[in-house]
């Protein structure tokens, strides 16, 4: 018992000192942060964390509670092939420059944060899930971005649910490898609805090594963001082409 405080106590000491040396920023706003804070307290005083009232579908948030209605119209019309996503936080004007500097400014320390408020978003599906599969890269534009954020996300999420106990059973496997990229796309913020659905249109394949690990098993897709739901909506038609029982998607962000 007296080794563990001595260790805290040390462990203590050498965060202090590294604050000292290396004083951890905010990615946005530049201001210095303690240790083990990932924003600034005015840039998390503009994040908008999702929560009801919000669509069972697709977690696009209401305005307000609509007595009898639990989706929003778009997935009435148009029923995802995906059972259910849940998003963390929505994707506007104070948490933009945050997603933007994990996607493409090399932030990639922010996947720990990220992934913390994903797994507690996330925990009623990932509770049900046997595997997380995280949305695959092109490997031309891994090798141009250097990292696959989702990959990371996908990392952080089950990290977290390990360590703290979140979950009530084990963490669902990650497959990293099961869904593969096959068309190295134009990326998915460019254009509207229709084309980004026919930008994704026969792009994705399940791993031939994989079919039979999915056969009746429950995935949980990770992605960044949800924006029109082509990316994850082909994913999920894939994955259940090949015997997947269900097929939830986790994103930090829901635009």
């Amino acid at each position: 018992m007296r080794a563990e405080k001595i260790k805290k106590h040390l462990y203590s000491l050498f965060c202090g000192f590294i604050d000292i040396l290396l004083p951890n920023t905010c990615p946005v706003s530049h201001e210095i942060i303690g240790h083990g804070r990932g924003v600034s307290s005015d840039v998390w005083r503009g994040l908008f964390f999702i929560s009801e009232p919000a669509c069972k579908l697709c977690s696009v948030p209401f305005e307000y509670d609509i007595e009898g209605r639990d989706i929003c119209l778009d997935c009435d019309a148009n029923r995802p092939n995906y059972d259910r996503a849940v998003c963390a936080i929505k994707y506007d004007d104070a948490s933009r420059p945050l997603v933007l500097k994990f996607k493409h400014n090399d932030h990639s320390e922010l996947a720990v944060l990220f992934g913390k408020w994903m797994a507690v978003s996330g925990q009623e599906i990932l509770d049900q899930s046997d595997y997380i599969i995280p949305v695959p890269l092109h490997p031309l534009r891994l090798l141009k971005r250097r990292y696959n954020q989702s990959s990371l996300l996908a990392k952080e999420v089950h990290r977290f649910c390990k360590a703290n106990k979140t979950l009530s059973c084990d963490p669902p496997q990650i497959l990293f490898d099961a869904l593969l990229r096959n068309k190295n796309t134009k990326p998915q913020g460019q254009g509207g609805k229709g084309m980004r659905k026919q930008n994704v249109r026969g792009v994705f394949s399940v791993n031939q090594n994989k079919h039979k690990a999915l056969n009746g098993k429950v995935i949980t897709l990770i992605d960044d963001v949800l924006t029109s739901g082509a990316t994850v909506n082909e994913c999920a038609k894939i994955l259940k082409n090949s015997g997947a029982k269900k097929v939830f998607v986790l994103t930090l962000a829901r635009a």
